[in-house]
């Protein structure tokens, strides 16, 4: 958990502001345990202990461009 969250949003503390380094770590724990939950949820073993990275990959990802305009 410390290596994700090291890597990603925790990597923009500390800041001179308490609220913003309170907001940069309340998120990106929220959003890591969501996350997690959705791994779990899948059942599949694999998930279950996969990086974060991972997760996003398999469960999160958005396609980048739309899909092409069918007209008629």
């Amino acid at each position: 958990m410390h290596a994700d969250l090291k890597n990603s949003a925790l990597a923009h503390l500390p800041s001179n502001s308490f609220p913003a380094n309170a907001a940069w770590l309340v998120c990106p724990v929220m959003a890591f345990n969501l996350t997690r939950a959705a791994g779990t949820l899948t059942g599949d073993p694999k998930l279950t202990k996969a990086t974060t990275g991972t997760l996003r990959r398999t469960i999160v990802s958005v396609p980048a461009r739309s899909p092409p305009r069918r007209d008629g």
